[in-house]
């Protein structure tokens, strides 16, 4: 069952989201987000802007890791309730 669920989190990330924030308003957040983050790093020295960037990819597989939980417990509460 894990890997089922796995390959259904792999499709949901890799289709199924990427399809769902093709809106202007998340392109437009992204882009603006993207601005202040190259400015910021700009006035880092080149270490700093090393460890930072470090930092944002823990944080940001952090949070797939996270997203990845949130989609296995809607899995599991589906099934809870088909079961009922």
């Amino acid at each position: 069952m894990r890997d089922s669920l796995q390959a259904l989190f792999d499709y949901a990330i890799e289709e199924r989201i990427p399809a769902y924030l093709k809106n202007g308003r998340y392109q437009n957040h992204t882009r603006e987000m993207e601005k202040q983050e190259k400015h910021f790093l700009s006035l880092l020295s080149p270490e700093e802007s090393r460890r930072l960037e470090e930092y944002f990819s823990a944080a940001s597989y952090k949070g797939l890791l996270e997203m990845e939980a949130a989609f296995r417990a809607g899995i599991a509460v589906a099934l809870d309730l088909l079961r009922s």
